[in-house]
């Protein structure tokens, strides 16, 4: 990992603050990538659009991307909801980026 991690601020185009991103070195071969986004803005397609651009950037950078998450940090039955259709629409979007990769 990256000695410091770099932290982006993710606004709306009229500069409401929606979270942050983590982009940094995981390793030689990859990046790692993540974002906490503040609970209004969940549920909006944030969490999908971030991860593509990511994604996208770190291929560009011929680097493989590192996403890691908790399973552990709950928020009630709603929250687990969110998080298994998430889960889906991250490994369906992994899986697009994958497919246009292979096209290259």
């Amino acid at each position: 990992m990256a000695l410091s991690p770099l932290i982006y601020a993710v606004e709306t185009a009229n500069r409401d603050f929606v979270g942050y991103v983590i982009y940094h070195d995981y390793d030689k071969e990859s990046k790692e990538i993540g974002w906490v986004l503040r609970r209004a803005f969940w549920g909006r397609g944030y969490a999908g659009t971030l991860t593509k651009q990511l994604i996208e950037k770190a291929y560009a950078e011929r680097k493989s991307a590192v996403l890691e998450c908790s399973p552990t940090q709950r928020g009630g039955l709603r929250w687990n909801s969110l998080f298994y259709k998430s889960i889906d629409r991250l490994l369906s979007l992994l899986k697009a980026v994958l497919m246009e990769r292979v096209k290259l």
